[in-house]
């Protein structure tokens, strides 16, 4: 959370346009709750933050942030409902001792609130905008 307060509040973004951040093993349960209290306190406070020159949730936008989640994360549907799919990897824990392996990603095949749509971005293509690797 301090981590992503600094990078936003600083102004990282908007001086390295093309600097990506991924924001790993913290799960995205906690964004909701986070990215309302940073646009609380730039509504209120912004004159604290110059660097930070947008609401600290419309950042999420721009394609510089994203945020992994584990598959049994019970915020999922809700934070994809809050804030969209486009930024959000999968998480699959493999190799330490909590991970699903095999079948890691059955819990997003079959969540009932997930469309096609949103499953499809999660666990392939946010990953391979992130990392462009061909």
């Amino acid at each position: 959370m301090i981590a992503l307060s600094v990078i936003l509040g600083e102004g990282v973004l908007d001086r390295f346009p093309k600097l990506r951040f991924v924001f790993l093993e913290s799960g995205c349960g906690w964004l909701p709750y986070w990215f309302h209290r940073m646009d609380e306190h730039y509504e209120v406070l912004g004159v604290q933050t110059p660097g930070l020159k947008a609401k600290p949730s419309k950042l999420l936008e721009r394609g510089q942030l994203y945020f992994s989640f584990e598959a049994d994360e019970n915020e999922l549907s809700h934070v994809v409902d809050t804030f969209g799919d486009d930024w959000l990897v999968f998480a699959s824990d493999y190799s330490h001792f909590d991970s699903r392996w095999p079948g890691a990603a059955e819990p997003i095949v079959d969540h009932p609130k997930l469309s096609a749509a949103t499953k499809q971005k999660i666990l392939n293509d946010n990953a391979r905008k992130l990392y462009p690797l061909e």
